[in-house]
């Protein structure tokens, strides 16, 4: 609606998710040089400032403009960016489940990986729960009681805010949500290093004493 083109809405929407394989490779590199927690950091800052640089962009112009030729061009160049480091993001955040399942083996040595994952699998599934309810309130509130917002549908500033609050404004929540876990965690490549050593060392210990009983 607020591009004013359907048809070219989707197939840029399309072009926009092809790097995301392109990108997986990179966070991943990224990850094993800096580890998990620096990537998660590093990733979510360029998803802020990426979706940030968007939602100007679409203040500040002509959204239907998108379809000519350089409004286009940056359009999908940002988006191309955009998906790129939400799969960065969303790697490093795996990626970092092992991290926690080691510092927790080191800490306490409890092994708990399905605890881990659970907790994970658990937040995710809930969140995304509520991602249907969040978008018919929202939906709700500019007027729509019994239908949704219809392509042929004239763009008002209550549907463009409506669709900036949803597509830019939650992501932009999260991800300062997870910037301020970042903060809060010891689970620096430095750290991990040092928890891997402990964990071989313990690791070592074990077997040597098993040998000695066997002795």
């Amino acid at each position: 609606i607020i591009i004013g083109n359907m048809q070219l809405g989707t197939i840029l929407s399309v072009i926009g998710m092809l790097p995301s394989i392109i990108f997986a490779f990179i966070g991943a590199k990224y990850a094993g040089k800096h580890g998990n927690k620096e990537a998660m950091v590093t990733w979510t800052y360029v998803c802020i400032t990426v979706a940030a640089v968007l939602v100007v962009l679409f203040i500040f112009i002509d959204p239907t403009l998108i379809a000519t030729a350089l409004p286009m061009i940056v359009y999908v160049l940002l988006t191309l960016v955009l998906n790129g480091a939400k799969m960065c993001v969303t790697m490093s955040s795996n990626a970092m489940m092992a991290d926690i399942i080691d510092y927790e083996l080191d800490r306490s040595g409890k092994f708990i990986p399905a605890a881990v994952t659970g907790t994970y699998s658990f937040i995710d599934k809930l969140v995304s729960s509520f991602s249907a309810a969040i978008a018919t309130g929202l939906v709700a509130l500019i007027g729509y009681r019994h239908t949704m917002p219809q392509p042929s549908d004239p763009s008002t500033p209550a549907i463009f805010w409506m669709t900036m609050s949803m597509y830019f404004g939650l992501p932009l929540i999260g991800w300062v949500c997870t910037l301020c876990a970042m903060r809060e965690t010891p689970l620096s490549k430095e750290k991990m290093e040092e928890v891997q050593k402990s964990i071989q060392e313990k690791k070592q210990a074990e077997v040597e004493k098993v040998i000695e009983e066997m002795k």
